[in-house]
């Protein structure tokens, strides 16, 4: 089950109107659900209009449970979406504030100084007005790359993703804060089942793809060859530069390959220098590929293919790992890592941001 609660924080005058779109295909348009049954839990009975400022004759129309249901961009037309209109929670506090309480109910897309609002309040220059919405995606989604799209945020949107595998009774939550800057910081937070025995995990982190344009890497870390936990000791700690073609190596048999550990932060560019840079508070490691990580491990039948035989990505695939288990192999190959290289099944938190890099251009001091 997926559930996402959406923060916005906005100075000013907000415009926000907040479709989710499931990707798909089809030139067909249809809502996945009707709008009342998706917001339902969002409403209040008791909502009305605030005075009549910013009110026009076609006020009166406007449903508060499905205000502005149509599809809201005819040129992007997805075959599945849900349009998030509605009645949001906000609040008003100083510009200085890091949370706040809920005052009552906001009707969006309309701005908080309208009639239509709810609201009827005049928002100054140091003031935060913010926006708050629970919902959870369909089952029918569960599979799918999901866009959440704003209409206007002029200062800092949270979205928060919540998980839980039964299987595991594991609780996952994906944290995004994303800036006016274009800027995003991510947290990535797991809880462990109380009483599952579980064997230890790969790696801890997320995964990626941009396009393979990205073909250039900078740096500052362990390198310049690929190294791993317990294979890193003989890889410097330094500024390097190159090709994304450079980060693999081609084994006999196809594997994992080319991470890079200790790092501080890593940027992927393109011709131009420009892209994305990542970047922690702690070392942490990553990689940056020009094949997808099923293309390198065909699985439990390990066919006698070869590194040449790999086909190439249109896209390279970025891994950005808090921790991932070592390589072992300590008796030649075939042994587990020692205990210490593992990455045992437990509780695990991971922070990073994702800001775009443009040349000669500097991030320091970012607002989060």
């Amino acid at each position: 089950m997926k559930t996402l609660v959406v923060t916005v924080i906005s100075f000013f005058i907000p415009l926000l109107s907040a479709p989710v779109f499931s990707k798909g295909g089809s030139n067909s348009l249809t809502p996945l659900t009707d709008t009342r049954e998706a917001v339902s839990g969002n409403i209040d009975p008791e909502w009305a209009p605030a005075g009549d400022n910013i009110r026009t004759r076609w006020a009166e129309k406007i449903d508060p449970h499905n205000p502005l249901p149509e599809y809201p961009r005819p040129q992007m037309i997805r075959e599945k979406w849900m349009n998030l209109n509605g009645q949001w929670n906000y609040g008003i506090t100083d510009a200085s504030a890091s949370d706040f309480e809920p005052e009552g109910k906001i009707l969006v897309p309309f701005a908080v100084e309208s009639s239509l609002s709810g609201v009827g309040k005049r928002i100054s220059k140091d003031d935060a007005l913010w926006y708050e919405r629970t919902f959870t995606l369909p089952e029918a989604w569960r599979e799918d790359r999901i866009l959440l799209h704003f209409g206007a945020v002029d200062w800092q949107a949270e979205v928060e993703a919540s998980y839980y595998i039964p299987e595991t009774q594991t609780a996952l939550t994906m944290t995004y804060l994303i800036n006016n800057e274009g800027a995003v910081r991510i947290t990535q937070k797991m809880k462990a089942g109380p009483s599952v025995e579980i064997p230890p995990m790969f790696r801890f982190g997320v995964r990626f793809r941009m396009p393979s344009d990205y073909d250039t890497v900078e740096y500052y870390g362990r390198g310049p060859v690929e190294n791993y936990a317990d294979r890193n000791s003989g890889t410097p700690v330094g500024l390097y530069r190159q090709s994304v073609s450079e980060q693999s190596y081609p084994y006999i048999r196809p594997q994992e390959t080319g991470t890079r550990t200790d790092l501080r932060w890593i940027e992927i560019l393109d011709w131009s220098c420009s892209g994305l840079k990542v970047f922690s508070d702690v070392p942490f490691s990553a990689s940056a590929l020009e094949y997808s990580m099923e293309s390198l491990d065909d699985g439990v039948a390990k066919d006698q293919r070869h590194s040449p035989e790999v086909p190439k990505s249109d896209f390279t695939e970025v891994c950005v790992d808090k921790v991932q288990m070592g390589l072992g192999c300590v008796n030649s190959w075939g042994a587990l890592p020692l205990p210490e290289y593992m990455v045992k099944y437990g509780d695990y938190e991971f922070s990073f941001i994702i800001a775009p890099s443009v040349h000669a251009y500097s991030f320091h001091g970012l607002d989060f």
